[in-house]
């Protein structure tokens, strides 16, 4: 496969070798976020005979945060647009931002399900203390009954 970047002095190509006109399409990989580039308009169509032309046109990003935050931006873009984007992408390119999505809600639900267990606990302390209270005062009151029956029976004789 021949990869090349396209430098700002040179002007990109405008055909692929099977003598095409390149296809641009935008990366949504982990690696390369947003990043687009230049192909062979059949390399996403199996079955079809295309060559292995492929240019970048974006510069590749200088650090991993500025990858991550275009990721996440990604993640939080409307459905619409998120459908668009998509439909240019390939099945891995797909699946590995099905991927990253599903790890960011897998996260979101494990810190829910621990905040609702903290919740949890908290609420059957709290209902411990009540059943102490109430057993306190169910034993007071079988009490005061009991004394009030024994009174009753020593000021009846």
């Amino acid at each position: 496969m021949s990869t090349s970047s396209i430098n700002s002095r040179r002007r990109p190509p405008t055909h692929c070798q099977c003598g095409k006109p390149l296809a641009r399409r935008v990366a949504w990989t982990n690696i390369n976020p947003c990043r687009r580039f230049f192909n062979c308009r059949n390399s996403t169509n199996p079955g079809m005979p295309h060559c292995n032309s492929f240019y970048w046109i974006d510069p590749d990003l200088p650090n991993e945060w500025y990858k991550s935050q275009l990721l996440e931006l990604y993640l939080t873009l409307n459905q619409e647009q998120r459908v668009h984007f998509l439909g240019q992408l390939s099945a891995q390119e797909r699946l590995e931002i099905l991927q990253d999505e599903f790890d960011v809600y897998q996260n979101e639900i494990e810190t829910e399900i621990e905040a609702m267990g903290n919740k949890k606990a908290e609420l059957e302390r709290e209902i411990n203390k009540l059943k102490k209270k109430t057993s306190f005062w169910r034993k007071f009151g079988i009490c005061v009954v009991v004394l009030l029956v024994l009174l009753n029976f020593y000021v009846m004789k």
